[in-house]
């Protein structure tokens, strides 16, 4: 890791336990390819696309069963597509839930809301 992306005393002191000796402390920025916002789309029990929100982020995570749905309309949503390796991180909610975050696990039909931010590895 470069000078430049080395953590800096702060985020250091975020980290109130010893790490595995094989991890190294990071920020996200440095470790992911790119993010993504989300759909600010409204569920619909009629709709024809899977979306992951909130409640599908358990133990670190992402559940794809019992999922909500929305109305494509025929938009072409398949950028917003999860795929395996794939992390959500959920940015809204009360303090206690923000930084929520769930890895997806299989490749899914399914896209994301807007309350998590995706982002590849």
């Amino acid at each position: 890791m470069s000078r430049k992306n080395a953590p800096s005393k702060f985020i250091r002191s975020l980290v109130r336990v010893s790490l595995p000796h094989d991890w190294k402390l990071a920020t996200v920025g440095s470790l992911l390819s790119k993010t993504e916002y989300g759909l600010s789309e409204p569920g619909d029990n009629e709709g024809d696309t899977p979306i992951v929100g909130m409640k599908n982020l358990v133990d670190g995570k992402v559940i794809l069963t019992i999922l909500a749905t929305i109305s494509r309309d025929g938009a072409d949503l398949s950028t917003m597509k999860l795929r395996k390796g794939d992390i959500l991180l959920n940015r809204t909610n009360s303090p206690d839930l923000v930084g929520k975050v769930g890895i997806v696990r299989e490749d899914s039909e399914a896209v994301f809301a807007s309350s998590q931010t995706y982002s590849t590895e």
